[in-house]
């Protein structure tokens, strides 16, 4: 397998997230600790990515929080922009001839892709960008933290 120029990595709990940019995707793949990846570090991953955007929406939910500095998300970007795993179309998969890792894909969601249509020279074409998915997949953990926190209330 050939070393791919990834944009942006992060570790969490054992694993080792590296997201890069398609033509209109976010390529991914997640590297284990582990010596052999399971259906268990899969439905993990999957859980994972699936946790994408709870944080900002938490965040936009209670606006007060960024006004005291808590959260480092402006509020204007925040009110613009949507987030949400469920606009997204996320693969996960483990590779044959791989096995420390899985690898998948996230492209908009065949309603999402319709709403961002824009006219290109190819044509009609969405596009997600890498630049969307890295706060989201990055937020995961304080979503995580949070909700952890509000169990013990």
């Amino acid at each position: 397998m050939s070393e791919e120029r990834y944009q942006f990595s992060f570790k969490i709990e054992g694993y080792e997230f590296s997201f890069r940019q398609h033509k209109t995707s976010v390529g991914f793949r997640v590297k284990t600790k582990a010596w052999d990846v399971t259906d268990d570090d899969k439905k993990w991953v999957e859980e994972y990515l699936n946790d994408m955007g709870k944080w900002e929406n938490a965040v936009r939910a209670v606006a007060f929080l960024d006004d005291i500095s808590i959260t480092g998300i402006q509020a204007k970007i925040v009110s613009q922009q949507k987030f949400g795993s469920w606009r997204y179309d996320i693969e996960v998969q483990k590779p044959h001839d791989v096995i420390d890792m899985l690898e998948g894909g996230i492209s908009l969601s065949r309603e999402e892709a319709l709403k961002r249509l824009v006219e290109t020279p190819q044509g009609q074409q969405s596009k997600l960008l890498v630049d969307e998915i890295e706060p989201q997949a990055k937020n995961v953990q304080k979503w995580r933290n949070l909700k952890r926190s509000l169990s013990h209330l």
